[in-house]
């Protein structure tokens, strides 16, 4: 507890520094104080209940000039457990991005961001509107990310636009035992998209390279022996998509395509292996409200999708709804409403593909419900309530067996910010609406959401 105080206290005494107009440093510190009774996502027989503290101080940095934005942050977690205390966990974030105006009709945008956790533990670093249901290892293992992307556009006519992402990422993840999982992905996207006054036609063509390694070393004394499963493939995909905006604050989506796994190489653990290609259609739809605070958003998804985490293939269905509604009749009459209730709802069901006969085998599922009352006392300072319902198991054929893992939490939440303006404008989401009306912020003035409270930008779907 000394170790997580002193981290917090640093932070927080050190006085914010604005250098100038076009540049900007702000500290920040969020976090929570939590009670739950599966500390550790153990099967649910094997409960520990047990409170905990994450306290996140970080620093966001931004520079702007007239055709470039330079933002980015660093952020140290500190976790703490109070029955179950061994150490304090100390774990980083940090990212990077850069745009750039080539010309007036070209822009290209670079990111960089690298984590270090707990997978137990992840949910907490997400606002209850983004949550997202993602099937991870059981346990308490630790986690390593890195990934990075290129995005470019470019306007040939004012309704005609291209585009092309270029992405790579590496997650390495070590449960109990010394089991290993280590996963990798490079992908390239080219896409052009038509817009209209109310509609946007988008076409869309990658193809991606993964490759995933899992890996037990067993144990010589009692003749459990060395494991492993080595799988790289390319993943070329297609897709369409429609945007339509019905109202001025109503809009919806539809997308279809198809993606294929390409398996190649061998598997230097089972050198008699054979392998399939594998075909899926994909398939997505959304309904999106947008309002000048808040946000709804559902949203479906059918794709064929590596999942890093568990290091194998899947197809998955999922579903999400996502809100962020504010509480305006709290307030007096024209004052910003600092009262939301912010919450999501997923699904998702994953079956593990086996390329080695291309058929189904096993199958994951997971559900999440997740709501928070957010109190936004001024910019800079939110406060938060929170409970979380986290559950997720697979079938007895499933590649992995994963026992059933259900957990309860209730969290006290914040976050701060100083100073509290933003001088440097953040990225924002992708848009939801053909117009991308839903990128401006009130009074057209775009400042950066406070950390916790939510947005009125698109929250990411499971697809």
């Amino acid at each position: 507890m000394r170790r997580t105080a002193l981290i917090a206290g640093f932070v927080v005494s050190t006085p914010g520094l604005v250098l100038a107009d076009a540049e900007s440093i702000n500290g920040t510190l969020s976090g929570n104080a939590s009670a739950t009774d599966n500390a550790f996502s153990a099967a649910s027989g094997n409960k520990s209940p047990d409170m905990f503290l994450q306290i996140r101080p970080g620093l966001l940095f931004g520079y702007e000039t007239p055709r470039a934005v330079y933002t980015g942050f660093t952020e140290a977690e500190a976790l703490d457990y109070v029955a179950h205390y061994k150490e304090v966990s100390v774990t980083v974030r940090v990212g990077a991005r850069a745009a750039f105006v080539v010309t007036p009709l070209t822009d290209i945008a670079f990111t960089l961001d690298a984590s270090t956790g707990k997978l137990n533990a992840l949910q907490g670093r997400s606002t209850p509107d983004q949550t997202t249901t993602t099937l991870v290892p059981a346990g308490a293992g630790d986690i390593y990310q890195v990934a990075a992307g290129e995005s470019a556009a470019h306007t040939i006519a004012p309704s005609l636009h291209i585009g092309e992402g270029l992405g790579a990422s590496f997650v390495e993840t070590f449960a109990g035992g010394g089991a290993l999982g280590r996963s990798a992905q490079a992908s390239g996207t080219t896409s052009i998209t038509k817009s209209y006054e109310a509609d946007a036609f988008s076409l869309q063509v990658g193809v991606g390279y993964v490759r995933f390694l899992q890996y037990n070393p067993g144990n010589p004394d009692t003749g459990v022996p060395t494991t492993g499963r080595l799988d790289r493939q390319f993943t070329p995909n297609a897709s369409l998509s429609w945007r339509h905006d019905i109202s001025r604050k109503w809009s919806g989506s539809l997308s279809g395509g198809v993606a294929a796994i390409v398996p190649v190489g061998t598997d230097p653990y089972d050198l008699t292996r054979t392998y399939q290609k594998v075909y899926a259609p994909t398939i997505g739809a959304q309904l999106s409200y947008v309002d000048t605070w808040g946000f709804a958003n559902l949203a479906y998804g059918h794709a064929i999708t590596p999942n890093l985490l568990i290091a194998q293939n899947t197809i998955s269905d999922s579903g999400a709804l996502n809100v962020n509604i504010p509480l305006a009749f709290v307030e007096s009459r024209g004052q910003p409403p600092r009262y939301a209730v912010s919450g999501s709802l997923g699904y998702v069901h994953q079956q593990l593909v086996d390329t080695t006969t291309s058929a189904a085998q096993g199958s994951f599922s997971g559900e999440h419900f997740d709501l928070g009352v957010v109190f936004n006392r001024r910019p800079g300072q939110v406060f938060g309530l929170r409970y979380a319902f986290q559950h997720q198991g697979a079938d007895a054929a499933a590649l992995i067996p994963v026992p059933a893992v259900t957990s309860n939490t209730i969290s006290f939440t914040f976050a701060l910010r100083y100073p509290a303006r933003v001088l440097v404008p953040q990225p924002k989401r992708q848009s939801v609406r053909a117009d991308e009306s839903d990128l401006q912020s009130p009074n057209d003035k775009p400042p950066e959401p406070d950390p916790g409270m939510g947005g009125n930008a698109n929250p990411k779907s499971d697809e």
